[in-house]
């Protein structure tokens, strides 16, 4: 009887999660259409010197972004990159402006989580460089940056760490956080731009066991 009873209460609370989550969604389709609404009203006042002009600064902002989409994919953007050692780390954060670093155990859980969702977010942030680094294998990059915990994400800007994300005390003391939550959090390190992902109710995630970027020899 108290499991019929839990399954109930899930399903209730499963209801109220999906009604709040339609009438979120109202309301956002209510703002974008007063938004379109009012984009037409002020184009139709445009006359056609505007409107040209509209149109080449938009063709110019999507021509600035597909170059700097390009140049982060010469510079080894686009996916969570191994580092093979100090070197190599030193080389990489010369390279880009902005670089998302993880340090890992191949034997940790937690770190194949941040993996996870770090090379889910690699794609869509082509302004900074995704990288992953073996810490055990790394003990000078360890000391001299002060990393102690597993996993700890370090923040880099022009080649200087300016914040770092250690363990999951900041990302809702749970492994079930979502790849929303962490790329709040490295956004507030200002090394990536907007958020792209949608925000999911954490407690229902789960973590995809097949997808694990450690060594399994470690």
């Amino acid at each position: 009887m108290q499991r019929a009873a839990n399954i109930e209460a899930q399903e209730i609370a499963g209801q109220r999660q999906q009604s709040a989550k339609d009438q979120q969604a109202l309301v956002v389709a209510s703002t974008v259409e007063q938004m379109l609404d009012t984009q037409i009203e002020d184009m139709g006042n445009m006359g056609d010197e505007e409107l040209e002009m509209l149109r080449r600064q938009r063709i110019q902002g999507m021509k600035k972004v597909q170059a700097r989409k390009e140049a982060g994919r010469r510079n080894g953007h686009g996916v969570l990159k191994d580092i093979a050692d100090q070197k190599q780390f030193f080389e990489e954060v010369k390279e880009s402006d902005f670089c998302v670093c993880h340090f890992y155990r191949g034997t940790t859980k937690a770190c194949a989580i941040v993996d996870m969702h770090l090379a889910k977010l690699a794609p869509k942030h082509y302004e900074t460089k995704f990288m992953r680094i073996d810490a055990e294998k790394s003990q000078y990059l360890v000391e001299s940056l002060s990393v102690w915990c597993m996993p700890t994400v370090l923040l880099i800007k022009d080649a200087k760490v300016v914040d770092r994300i250690e363990g999951f005390t900041e990302l809702g003391h749970t492994e079930h956080f979502s790849t929303a939550t962490i790329e709040k959090r490295i956004r507030q390190g200002k090394v990536i731009d907007n958020c792209v992902e949608e925000e999911e109710v954490d407690d229902m995630l789960d973590f995809d066991e097949d997808f694990d970027l450690s060594d399994e020899d470690d």
